[in-house]
């Protein structure tokens, strides 16, 4: 059994297209907290990639796989750990966060805004996006967790 905290490392071959790698703020690996026994079995992993799966997050020793996506489907993405366990009302999961706003018809409207965040473009909606670092129990830095809202991202802003 897989009992607390461990790190998932993002795949690189898959981090221009992961949603997750954009939700956690594009870094490297991530900790999240696990308690399973179940993992892919290493047999079927090539075949599932060939089908259009992508495994994006991988264990530190990247024989398991963490986080699963279908690229092109708006939302499908899944994850061996616990994301609920560190989620807060007004500090949610990136996982959970990209689920609402997808759910919304917000998700590429965030995604726009977080780059331009980055790029050093102003926006009505980058401007409230609050960016002050680390605000989190885990020391985990990402845009969705120092959002001051997720449902700031009004679908009819300009």
């Amino acid at each position: 059994m897989r009992l607390g905290s461990r790190p998932t490392n993002f795949v690189e071959k898959h981090k221009k297209q992961s949603k997750a790698y954009l939700l956690y703020g594009q870094q490297a690996s991530v900790n999240e907290r696990h308690r399973h026994r179940y993992e892919v079995n290493p047999d079927y992993i090539e075949r599932l990639e060939n089908a259009g799966l992508h495994f994006v997050g991988q264990d530190d020793t990247y024989r398991r796989m963490e986080i699963i996506e279908i690229p092109d489907h708006p939302f499908f993405v899944a994850a061996q750990y616990h994301p609920e366990y560190t989620s807060r009302p007004l500090s949610p999961s990136p996982l959970f966060l990209g689920f609402v706003l997808a759910s919304g018809g917000l998700y590429e409207k965030y995604v726009q805004e977080i780059d331009n965040m980055a790029s050093g473009i102003e926006s009505p909606i980058a401007e409230r996006i609050i960016s002050t670092g680390s605000d989190d129990h885990l020391g985990r830095y990402t845009p969705a967790r120092n959002c001051a809202s997720p449902f700031m991202l009004d679908k009819h802003t300009s």
